[in-house]
Parts: C-alpha cells; sequence; structure tokens
C-alpha cells in the first residue's frame, strides 16, 4: 500500500494519521517474524517472536473483550495486549509454555516515552504451544504481595507433561534481612539446608508449599521470601518461571492521641483516614460483636473517643471489660460516619481505670460521637419501638424526646436492656455517642447507645424552696416576685412566685443540679450619690465590695468595676440618664441539688447601684425633698445671684444627694461643691421646680455648723 497523511505519535508509539491508502498489489510475502529476547524501541511496529512463555498474570479475554497478559520466559516479564478484534478472545487460555509472534507495539502516555512495549498477536495462529517432551515443572505465580498478618500463603507449582514415574524436586528458599525463618516466616515442607525437597507421585500435574507468616514484620519495612526451583531428578526440567516470591510488607505506624486521629473534616470524617496508626485508650461499654471485636475507647488526656473493629478476635483474644487500658494499632476508618480502627492488634497495659465524667448534653452530634454522654428528661415517643422481652433482631432504635428535641436510641441486642419493659415516664439515658449515617456528607444519623440496663435512669421529681428578700439589712421580702429554675445550660425548667414573706416553692423538678435566677416589678429605687461614693471606693481599693453588692456596683454591665460605674451612678441620681446598661435588678447565684427531694435555697435581690442596701422595695423610690431658705426667707431673688446650702449642725460628709423643691421663675445656671478641692463635679438637673443634686468624693469633710456644702448659681425672673 502507499499512504499519505501526517507522521505522529500515539502514547509513544510512531504512526501515520492516514488521509490516503492507495493498494498498490495483493499477495506479497511477509517478512519471517525475528525472535527477541526483549521489548523495545527496536521491536516498535515489527514482527518479532518470543519463545518459551508461560502466562504470570492477567485475565484470558472473554469473547468481544481485550485484556492485557502479562507473560515471561522464565528472565523477563513482557506484556502481551490481546484485542477484541482478534479470533483469539473467546478461546481457551494456554496450559503449558509457548512461543508468540506479534507486532511490536507501546503504550506510555507520559515524556520520556521509553517504556509500556508490548506485543499484539495478530491471530490465534500466533500463539504456538511448546512441545514438552520431559516433565517441565514451573511455578504458577510469580509475586504475592500482602499487607502484614498472620496467615498461609500457597505456591503453586504447574508439571506439564508429568512422568509414570516418582520424581524429585529440589526449591531453595532464601529471605531478606529482617526476616527469620522460625519467627516471621516457616514454610511446609520445611527446608534443610535453605533447600525445600518436593517428592512428586508418579502422574502428578501439580505440587505446592506452604508459607506461614506471623505478623512480625517491623513497622515500614517489607521482607521477601523467594522460592527458586535449583533442579530436579532425573527425567523433570525446570521451566520457565523458575521463581516465585511472597513478599510481606507492614505500613510505618505513626502515634496519635485519638484527638489526632479524630480531627474532623467538613464531611463529618476523620482527616486521617487511611493512616496506620498507634494508639492508647480506656475501653468503654461492651462489645457489640462477640464474634469479633467492636467496642468503644476514650483518652482522657485529648478528651476524645474513637471506635474499634475487627471481624475476628486477635491472638491471643481479648475480652472486653469496661475501665482496661489498652494499645491498639490499625488504620483509621468510618463505619457509616462513626470514626473507628480496624484493628489488627492489641495490648492489654492495665485495668480498672476511672471512666471519664459523664457528661449532660442536649444534642447528639460529632461531639458526642464516641463519647460517654446523658441526655435528661426523656420520654417515648413511639412506645410500640422498645424491644420488649421475646424481640429478636441485632437491635433495635427507638425515638425518644425531652419535649424539645428527638433523640435516636440505639439498643444492641447483646445489651441487657433489651428485651426488657418499656419505661414508662420520663427517664434519663446515659450512653456512648455512635452514628449511621450511611451516605456522605456524614453529618447526620447520630445515636445514643446504652450501655447496660443501669444506664436508663427513671427521672424521680423534688421540689426547691426557700426565700427570695432585698439584700438590705431588714431582709425585706420580696413579695409577688418570680424566682426562675435553669439548669445547666441556662434553660428555665420551672418557675415559681413568692408570697407576702417572699417564700416560694417550686414543684416537679427533675433531679439534677439548679441554679435559680429571679424577676420582679418593683420600680428601681435607693441609689444615691453615697452608693457612688461606695464604688469608688472600692475601685481605689480602701473598701471592697464582695458578693451580690459587687455585682451591683457594675452598672454599665462590662464585667469590672471602674469610676465610669460610679460616674453613671452619680448621673441617675441627678436624673442625667434614666437606666444602666445592666438593666434594674440583679440577683445572687444561688444552687442546689435536687434527687427526689426538698431543698432549701435562698437567693437575694438588689437594685443595681445599690451597693449599701439602703433601699426599702416597699417603700418610694426618692427621698423627700426641702425648699431653700436664706435666714427664713424662700429664695426668690430677681437677676443673677449665687446661693450656698450649708449644714445647721458638725457632720461629716462624703456624699450629698438633694432634691430641692424650687421657687416659682428661679433658672439654676450651674451647681457646685463649696469645698475647696473636692475632686469630684457636681452632678445636677433641673426638672421643671425640681432640682436634682448627686456629689461624692473620696476625701471625708468635717464640716462644723454653718459652712457651706453645696454653691448654687442661679438666676430669677
Amino acid at each position: 500500500v502507499e499512504v499519505y497523511g501526517i507522521l505522529e505519535q500515539f502514547n509513544g508509539l510512531t504512526q501515520i494519521n492516514c488521509d490516503t491508502v492507495i493498494r498498490l498489489a495483493t499477495g506479497r510475502s511477509l517478512r519471517s517474524p525475528v525472535t527477541v529476547t526483549s521489548l523495545g524501541e527496536s521491536t516498535e511496529n515489527e514482527l518479532v517472536r518470543l519463545t518459551n512463555l508461560s502466562i504470570v498474570s492477567g485475565t484470558w479475554p472473554a469473547a468481544g473483550v481485550s485484556s492485557n497478559i502479562t507473560v515471561t520466559n522464565g528472565t523477563t516479564n513482557f506484556t502481551m495486549r490481546i484485542l477484541a478484534a482478534t479470533d483469539i478472545d473467546g478461546s481457551p487460555a494456554p496450559t503449558g509454555p509457548f512461543d508468540l509472534v506479534g507486532l511490536g507495539g507501546q503504550f506510555d502516555n507520559s515524556n520520556p516515552f521509553t517504556s509500556g512495549y508490548q506485543i499484539f498477536p495478530r491471530a490465534l495462529s500466533d500463539i504456538t504451544p511448546v512441545v514438552v517432551l520431559n516433565p517441565t515443572a514451573s511455578f504458577s505465580r510469580g509475586d504475592t504481595v500482602l499487607a502484614n498478618t498472620t496467615t498461609s500463603v500457597t505456591i503453586p507449582i504447574q508439571v506439564i507433561n508429568p512422568s509414570a514415574t516418582a520424581q524429585v524436586l529440589k526449591v531453595r528458599v532464601s529471605a531478606t534481612a529482617g526476616a527469620v525463618y522460625g519467627t516471621t516466616y516457616e514454610t511446609f515442607p520445611a527446608p534443610v539446608n535453605d533447600t525445600i525437597t518436593l517428592n512428586l507421585a508418579a502422574n502428578a500435574t501439580s505440587a505446592s508449599i506452604s508459607c506461614l507468616l506471623y505478623n512480625l514484620v517491623a513497622p515500614g519495612r517489607t521482607d521477601t521470601i523467594s522460592f527458586e526451583m535449583s533442579s530436579g531428578s532425573a527425567g523433570i526440567s525446570v521451566g520457565t518461571v523458575n521463581r516465585s516470591m511472597v513478599r510481606v510488607f507492614a505500613p510505618a505506624i505513626r502515634t496519635l492521641t485519638i484527638g489526632q486521629i479524630r480531627g474532623n473534616d467538613t464531611g463529618g470524617l476523620p482527616d486521617s483516614l487511611g493512616v496506620y496508626a498507634r494508639t492508647t485508650g480506656v475501653v468503654l461499654g461492651f462489645n457489640k460483636r462477640p464474634s469479633g471485636l467492636e467496642f468503644t475507647i476514650f483518652d482522657p488526656v485529648s478528651n476524645r473517643g474513637l471506635g474499634l473493629f475487627r471481624a475476628t478476635n486477635v491472638t491471643p483474644a481479648y475480652q472486653v471489660r469496661e475501665g482496661d487500658l489498652i494499645r491498639v494499632i490499625g488504620s483509621v476508618a468510618h463505619f457509616n460516619g462513626l470514626a473507628q480502627i480496624n484493628l489488627d492488634s492489641l495490648v492489654l497495659l492495665d485495668s480498672n481505670q476511672t471512666l471519664p465524667t459523664v457528661e449532660v448534653v442536649t444534642a447528639l452530634n460529632e461531639y458526642s460521637e464516641s463519647r460517654l454522654v446523658r441526655l435528661n428528661n426523656l420520654t417515648l415517643v413511639n412506645p410500640s419501638q422498645w424491644p420488649v422481652p421475646g424481640t429478636g433482631g441485632s437491635g433495635r432504635t427507638v425515638t425518644v424526646t425531652n419535649g424539645t428535641t428527638t433523640y435516636d436510641m440505639r439498643i444492641d441486642n447483646d445489651v441487657n436492656l433489651y428485651g426488657t419493659p418499656a419505661p414508662v415516664g420520663p427517664f434519663d439515658l446515659v450512653g456512648l455517642g455512635g452514628q449511621f449515617a450511611a451516605s456522605p456528607p456524614h453529618t447526620t444519623g447520630y445515636q445514643l447507645l446504652p450501655r447496660y440496663i443501669q444506664d436508663l435512669i427513671q427521672v424521680s421529681y423534688g421540689q426547691v424552696t426557700g426565700t427570695l428578700t432585698y439584700n438590705n439589712t431588714a431582709n425585706t421580702p420580696m413579695t409577688n416576685s418570680t424566682v426562675r429554675v435553669l439548669n445547666a445550660q441556662g434553660a428555665v425548667v420551672r418557675v415559681g412566685s413568692t408570697n407576702s414573706t417572699g417564700g416560694f416553692t417550686v414543684d416537679s423538678i427533675p433531679h439534677g443540679t439548679y441554679t435559680l435566677s429571679g424577676s420582679t416589678n418593683k420600680p428601681w429605687g435607693g441609689v444615691t450619690a453615697s452608693d457612688a461614693l461606695g464604688i469608688s471606693r472600692h475601685f481605689s481599693g480602701s473598701v471592697p465590695l464582695v458578693g451580690i453588692r459587687l455585682s451591683a456596683a457594675d452598672v454599665n454591665g462590662s464585667s469590672s468595676i471602674t469610676s465610669s460605674d460610679a460616674l453613671l451612678v452619680n448621673r441617675r441620681v441627678a436624673g442625667l440618664i434614666t437606666s444602666f446598661t445592666a438593666g434594674n435588678w440583679t440577683y445572687s447565684v444561688a444552687t442546689g441539688s435536687v434527687n427526689n427531694d426538698t431543698v432549701l435555697v435562698n437567693a437575694k435581690a438588689l437594685c443595681v447601684g445599690d451597693v449599701n442596701g439602703s433601699y426599702v422595695p416597699s417603700t418610694a423610690a426618692r427621698l423627700g425633698s426641702t425648699t431653700p431658705e436664706m435666714n427664713g426667707v424662700v429664695a426668690t431673688l430677681g437677676g443673677d445671684y449665687t446661693l450656698e446650702i450649708g449644714v445647721d449642725r458638725p457632720v461629716n460628709v462624703g456624699a450629698v444627694t438633694l432634691f430641692i423643691d424650687l421657687p416659682v421663675g428661679m433658672e439654676v445656671r450651674d451647681v457646685q461643691s463649696a469645698l475647696a478641692e473636692s475632686g469630684t463635679e457636681v452632678s445636677f438637673k433641673q426638672e421643671g421646680r425640681r432640682l436634682n443634686i448627686a456629689w461624692y468624693t473620696l476625701k471625708n469633710w468635717n464640716l462644723q455648723a454653718g459652712q457651706a456644702l453645696i454653691r448654687i448659681v442661679a438666676r430669677g425672673n
């Protein structure tokens, strides 16, 4: 033929991308195939022959299927590419040695294109069986690769043209450094001076050697055990596949905490999936797989848990006991979103370890997975789901609720809670957080698995009783106020009201630890410039505040007490502001634990800012007012003037709060301290005919009768 086109290559194979093909003649003689012992650039698109081949690996193609078959001449492996366009696919595979004729090819998809050489037989006639005159033995498999494990590997041997008389075959055994006969591996039959003797019976078509592996390859090492046919008795020959290897690899082991293993990606799975790891943890719960191992361990240091799985038990067998401290080795994996290690080995380090404290939660999620947690105040959503006595199956999923959220409670049939009567009424549930999410993202399907019947706790109710009083010297009852019972998450569980003595009783409280808080509609009051002085003294360190009075001093809600709080109190007393960021009332932190009993818990209330506890809630919020007089005459002067207010008797002064009724037509321009270097400005506000004045100073002033205290600058109409 004559062809026209563009010269190019396809995966290293030189070819012409044809535009035109012209037939010039037919029936021309073909070149004889060239016998070669290797495939390379020189054999590309050449008709070549390989001799005395045996199949090493690959699946012989069925009809209509193309396939790659690895063959060997005993020294070199070759790739035979069988195309479905030939009559080879669907034919029986050769059972013995054969010669092969074909076209040299190549399939190398990366530069440099110097590998991937192949041979393409054109038809079934290109595969010619080699006539074996003498019995010939060859290994059926050249290479076996497997991960470090305890197992037995069979090394099969094929005998072609078997002899009518018994034969003897010698196989030499060798191993790489680190592999020790009798420790990491053994063979059957056993070698004598590194050589195995196989006695072949008359007409035997096969034989085998068993290689026993003992899971003792050091991490990060690969052991290779080689079997080489060295000789045979007279009348039997060694074939082309005269060497077979068993390679055992042990991945390098990373030592990780459970917390490091469990670092989750956005799909709810461990980010160390596939890592071969060593970790340590305390056993929680029970074995869910009696025929193997399936349980949970917890690391109190990293505060995370992890599942363990193995289809069969380890050797020697481990009996799962809660509280055991164990070290495990295996591959990090997951089962339906539940992080676990597929266990290879386990070592018991200690027993009777302290179990982690049960955590009360209100949600099941990645945090609760493989953690010992508790859900409180549950009821059954559908009692018919409960595995009552006589229930079969491997387990049951029961839906429960706390009245706000529903949860999946998974009861395994190996737990003694399975097959018991369903609980009546509310109950608390302790268990191990689990997950069963079959499809990604694995961020759903969270469960709680009780370990034994004691993990279901029937709820008993108690009550809290006490008094709510104002934090003053009289302990004034906070009548007609509200007491709220809050759980550990700050949610209101129950609410009660106070009576005429401030007493309260709150019933039907599930057992647990609670905090009391109050609320009232009573008016805010009792705050004067003296409270501003008290806050300032606390800030200076001269007179510290504690407890609820310290809380009342934080009027701006900043969680710290500064001079700004004192200034705000002074400004509110004077009427320049009408509220505090922290609100009007604060309450003492009162806690109590309820356990089917009556718990006495007393609480205190205090107006924000009333740090000296001077307020009596049943009285008015403000003090009375006074009318300014000068020598018995009400000040009704016209024009600008200054009015001084003094004391009529000796007195020690640190703070002043005044509410003054002004004469008609009096306009206050300024209010000043009449004391030199008082250090604090006077806060004041005129509201119609009412003048509000608040002032304090850290310096105590000993005033004499008639001495001026406050100076008012005014204008009269």
